[in-house]
């Protein structure tokens, strides 16, 4: 019975340090990098005068601009819209938005976005960057993660003993039978 009670010991600290998790503020290498997930490409740039909000969907920049001060819509602008090498001026769409088309909102990449706003008497100039990732670029979320693994390796190793410990009580069993009938 000692050579169970001794599996059955060296077994679960098996088990138990492969089920051991990482807490607290432990250094664990450089963070991965953060991707933006669960919306469209955006860009949020502001001025004491205007703030602009844009979101790129399909090759397109759709602009919500409005006052900084007290957060109006400014549906009456002239909005220039520069990305590196393309200039482009912006079409105002009846919800009071504006919308831009550019070959660079198409493809991942991180571009610096200057716009150039005439809105009646006031004018400003607002410039930011703006990231479009790659749509496939993340999909770790197919992958299994590796808590999952370990708490496989835990349970084969978990049944493992179990197996262990029937053929040994089996074993005791057919034994003391035997010695029954000696």
């Amino acid at each position: 019975m000692k050579v169970v009670s001794t599996l059955i010991a060296v077994m679960s600290m098996y088990l138990f340090s492969v089920l051991a998790q990482a807490h607290g503020d432990e250094d664990h290498g450089t963070a991965p990098a953060t991707v933006a997930v669960g919306g469209a490409p955006r860009i949020a740039v502001h001025s004491d005068l205007f703030e602009l909000v844009g979101i790129v969907e399909n090759g397109a920049m759709t602009l919500y601009l409005d006052r900084y001060v007290d957060n109006a819509p400014v549906t009456d602008a002239n909005i220039e819209v520069e990305t590196g090498s393309e200039k482009l001026i912006a079409t105002a769409n009846p919800d009071g938005t504006y919308r831009a088309v550019a070959k660079a909102f198409a493809k991942p990449t991180e571009i610096p976005v200057t716009f150039t706003i005439t809105a009646g008497s006031d004018s400003d100039l607002l410039a930011g960057d703006l990231v479009v990732a790659d749509a496939h670029a993340d999909d770790s979320h197919n992958a299994v993660s590796p808590f999952a693994n370990k708490w496989l390796i835990g349970g084969l190793t978990l049944s493992a003993i179990l197996v262990l410990i029937a053929r040994f009580a089996i074993r005791q069993r057919r034994r003391q039978k035997v010695g029954m009938f000696k």
